[in-house]
């Protein structure tokens, strides 16, 4: 059971909008939910849809009371967010943010946050190239893995939200942030930069006659500039590792294309169809 009575989540796009509805959907009835988004129509919609209970314009009146406070912004708003959510939070609040980086915000938020102030990162591993939450999804966690990283939470804080995200249907593992972000970069990240790449070698002249492997290995270049720029720039360490070893990897297809005959080739097919088959 979901013990939080009142809840504010910060930021009402996709995943803050499938938080609300996973709340209402697997919660408590008591379960009451606050929504704020710098976009009003954001809240407006939430609000009508019977997501969320409340909406408010500033960040002051929606955090007030709450138990648990969840920044669903883009990664280069987390900090503001919850810097400014913690001066008006009642005490003992749970703060977590849903942040797909983790070491610059824990490391920061650590350094800001006044004594006391619990915190923990919640990286769902759950997303969509849509934005708006009209796109929500209320079992978007279902079976999903939830990073759950420590920041300055007690124990008992991270066992809550253990509970809570797991009441929502998620997987959970508790790790550092630092290896959170070595992870996502080879999982998420990289992937997200090869799908843009990618979008981006395609000749136009040559656009309309695209198959469904071309559609398939690129859905995710539509994720939006402002949502993906902060998460490279935060995260450039562990891209940049995964990133040395992709390249590797493309220069022995590139050698192998190179040579006379295919033995190479069928290779490198075959180790790609050992790991992709390790997945299911």
């Amino acid at each position: 059971m979901i013990t939080f009575q009142k809840i504010a989540i910060l930021g009402m796009g996709f995943m803050g909008a499938s938080l609300a509805s996973s709340v209402r959907r697997f919660g408590s009835l008591g379960v009451q939910i606050r929504g704020y988004d710098p976009l009003e129509g954001r809240s407006a919609w939430s609000q009508s849809a019977g997501i969320v209970d409340q909406v408010f314009s500033n960040i002051a009146d929606t955090v007030e009371g709450a138990d648990l406070i969840v920044s669903a912004a883009p990664v280069d708003h987390i900090v503001s967010t919850l810097l400014e959510a913690s001066l008006y939070a009642k005490p003992g609040a749970i703060f977590t943010d849903m942040g797909s980086t983790r070491e610059r915000i824990e490391t920061t938020l650590g350094k800001e946050f006044s004594t006391g102030v619990s915190h923990a990162g919640s990286h769902p591993m759950a997303g969509s190239e849509k934005t708006g939450p009209e796109s929500n999804k209320d079992i978007l966690f279902v079976g999903k893995w939830v990073f759950l990283t420590p920041g300055t939470a007690s124990i008992p804080a991270l066992d809550t939200l253990e509970n809570f995200w797991k009441q929502l249907g998620a997987n959970v593992a508790r790790i550092g942030a630092k290896e959170h972000d070595s992870i996502v970069a080879y999982t998420s990240h990289l992937p997200h930069l090869a799908a843009f790449a990618l979008a981006q070698t395609l000749p136009q002249k040559w656009e309309d006659f695209v198959a469904g492997g071309f559609r398939d290995t690129t859905r995710i270049a539509s994720g939006l500039s402002e949502i993906w720029t902060p998460i490279f720039d935060t995260n450039r360490p562990g891209v940049l590792e995964a990133l040395d070893q992709y390249l590797v990897i493309l220069q022995k297809w590139r050698n192998a294309l190179g040579e006379a005959g295919t033995q190479a080739i069928e290779g490198l097919v075959r180790k790609a169809n050992e790991s992709r088959q390790r997945l299911n």
